[in-house]
């Protein structure tokens, strides 16, 4: 996994705490499934699409 996508997938799930927010409410506010978001969070799947969309749903500059 590239470290761009660690450190992501970090600020994330950072944002998800503070947030009180869950993959399926990422998903809601992004479009993708919930499976797709963990899948994402989990590493397995690399898309600069997801990437970019999850950031932007909750504020992080991607």
């Amino acid at each position: 996994m590239r470290i761009i996508y660690k450190l992501l997938i970090a600020e994330i799930k950072k944002q998800l705490y503070l947030k009180k927010l869950e993959y399926k409410d990422i998903a809601k506010m992004t479009g993708y499934k919930t499976s797709t978001i963990s899948a994402f969070m989990c590493g397995a799947r690399q898309n600069e699409t997801v990437a970019k969309s999850i950031a932007s749903a909750l504020g992080i500059e991607y």
